[in-house]
């Protein structure tokens, strides 16, 4: 463009425009271009995800007779736990992982297998055909056309070679995981990781199957499920997002043995303890937290109480803590302090059933110590 072209577009297109054309074709050139900036809403968060579990599961006796045989003093259960996860703000598109994990508190059984297993997944159906062409040739040629006045004569001389080589062959598809799952602490725990994927879907309710080696006595049993959200928060550019967790979640979950009427109702006491401690610790928070803090600086509880949001897992770990003092239960509403009692009696009962007790004596009485 010469510098009169340039005036006459000038006069059409002032400073400013050209300005902002100019900052706009750099902003689309950029990797993370001004398409993709708004494309991607950029400041948004990342999503909300809410879990929830069922509080009592039955366990089914599954113990084959050559197990019995070889392992007189123990059984196998299988024990199946659902967990719905909710999105209830964001993208689906923008989780990246869930995670689950299950343990028992009191070490009394061993995870021997779990559903589902570690598994890879592929968007292609089969395998992937590939071809590369290579062409290679050389030609020379001479052209003659005499300008005569009386005679026209045409003359024309050309050779050439040419060579080529096609290769086809076939790779597997590109494997992504799909979920992963594996034992902790010496098989006393089990964790699941799930990824997103185009053929399932994250949200919705999950099933997580475990086979359970107990003592043949067992009869229930209390294990604790945690669970994790992780999700994508949107930077101004690809460069800046950053993953972060995105919901959490821990119950208390019940096993009892399939047909023990009272080793249901047992476990069905201890989860309405729980869950009736939960709702008083909610009721009187500030109550609970000026609690923990009272045996500190003086004045500096009821500051806490005021400022300090802790979470409901936090306070119901502190107060079924067995560190606690007699002194500092007592500085707890009356309320909870009768709940928790309560509490602590179901608890007991329960953890008589999982036949921990039994099997300790058991042992003690084949390898007796020496004195």
């Amino acid at each position: 463009m010469d510098r009169t072209t340039f005036n006459a577009c000038g006069r059409h297109f002032p400073r400013a425009q050209w300005l902002g054309l100019a900052l706009g074709a750099a902003l689309w050139l950029t990797p993370a271009g001004l398409g993709d900036l708004l494309g991607q809403a950029a400041w948004a968060g990342p999503p909300r995800v809410r879990f929830d579990v069922s509080y009592v599961v039955s366990c089914r006796d599954v113990t084959p007779p050559e197990f019995g045989v070889l392992n007189p003093g123990e059984r196998l259960v299988e024990a199946a736990f659902h967990i719905s996860t909710l999105l209830e703000g964001g993208s689906e598109e923008e989780l990246s992982q869930l995670f689950f994990q299950i343990e028992n508190p009191d070490k009394t059984l061993r995870i021997v297998d779990h559903l589902p297993r570690t598994e890879l997944t592929s968007q292609y159906a089969g395998t992937i055909a590939v071809e590369k062409r290579r062409e290679g040739g050389a030609s020379i040629g001479v052209a003659a056309k005499p300008n005569l006045e009386v005679v026209s004569l045409n003359a024309s001389a050309e050779a050439s070679t040419k060579r080529g080589v096609n290769m086809r062959y076939e790779l597997l598809p590109p494997q992504e995981l799909l979920a992963a799952s594996g034992t902790l602490d010496r098989e006393r725990g089990v964790y699941f990781k799930l990824k997103p994927s185009t053929q399932t879907s994250l949200e919705g309710a999950h099933q997580f199957v475990c086979l359970l080696r107990v003592p043949v006595q067992w009869r229930g049993d209390v294990v604790h499920v945690h669970c994790r959200a992780e999700g994508i928060r949107r930077g101004l550019w690809r460069s800046l997002d950053s993953r972060e967790v995105c919901g959490t979640g821990s119950f208390l979950v019940t096993l009892y043995l399939e047909g023990d009427e009272e080793a249901r109702r047992a476990v069905g006491h201890l989860v309405r303890c729980e869950e009736r401690m939960r709702r008083l610790l909610a009721e009187h928070r500030s109550s609970v937290v000026e609690a923990m803090y009272a045996s500190q600086v003086p004045g500096l509880a009821a500051w806490r109480s005021a400022m300090d949001a802790q979470p409901p897992g936090e306070l119901m770990a502190w107060v079924l803590s067995s560190q606690r003092s007699e002194g500092e239960l007592q500085r707890l509403p009356s309320p909870v302090v009768q709940t928790l009692a309560e509490l602590r009696r179901a608890a007991a009962l329960v953890r008589q059933m999982n036949g921990s007790l039994a099997h300790q004596q058991m042992v003690d009485a084949d390898h007796p110590r020496p004195r």
